[in-house]
């Protein structure tokens, strides 16, 4: 589950021809961060996986 949420998110990053600091800042983390998410270095938090699939869903995230 948690890593079709990262595939997912990667897509949404794909698809909307976004930089990863742009993909970064729609869920309130450093770039870095999320690019050890993505290379599987770092396991997110269920929040902010959460935060994730409300971005992919709306287009922003209101939590922190």
């Amino acid at each position: 589950m948690i890593q079709e949420i990262i595939n997912k998110y990667k897509q949404y990053q794909i698809d909307n021809k976004l930089t990863q600091q742009q993909v970064a800042d729609k869920v309130h983390i450093s770039r870095t961060h999320l690019s050890r998410i993505f290379n599987g270095e770092r396991t997110p938090s269920m929040a902010l996986l959460n935060r994730m699939e409300e971005v992919m869903k709306t287009g922003s995230s209101s939590k922190y």
